[in-house]
């Protein structure tokens, strides 16, 4: 399974790809930025993709916006993760699909068991969106 990772902090990169690689054996590419994530995105095509709301360039939303518009919807599994906790982002991120939202700083055991059902889910993520179950 190809991950991609999307966030400018290089150590919360590293924990997470360190978390995938371990724990699910992923193959895992990473981006500083939206527009570096959105051509590994097209250039590589990941399954899921782990993405931080607040980027340098664009915010997560954007790029949730433009990784649906390439595919014409739902191909990769999104999985939103980020300190924001405003509901209406949340919600924004529901609309769009997204399989799960990981607050930061991540819990590292649950931060595992959440990334375990979404990685594990063979179905293309829906327009009805997510349970937030958390």
């Amino acid at each position: 399974m190809k991950v991609l990772i999307v966030d400018d902090d290089r150590s919360s990169r590293t924990i997470l790809k360190g978390l995938l690689v371990r724990s699910f054996e992923c193959t895992v590419m990473e981006a500083e930025t939206g527009g570096q994530a959105l051509e590994i995105y097209e250039a590589h095509g990941p399954d899921v993709v782990c993405l931080d709301m607040i980027l340098p360039d664009m915010d997560g939303l954007e790029v949730l916006r433009a990784l649906r518009k390439a595919d014409d919807g739902f191909a990769a599994r999104v999985i939103g993760i980020s300190g924001v906790r405003d509901r209406q982002v949340i919600d924004d991120l529901i609309s769009l699909g997204v399989s799960d939202y990981l607050l930061k700083p991540l819990n590292f055991e649950q931060a595992r068991k959440r990334l375990e059902r979404v990685l594990s889910e063979e179905s293309i993520p829906s327009r009805a969106g997510t349970d937030e179950e958390g």
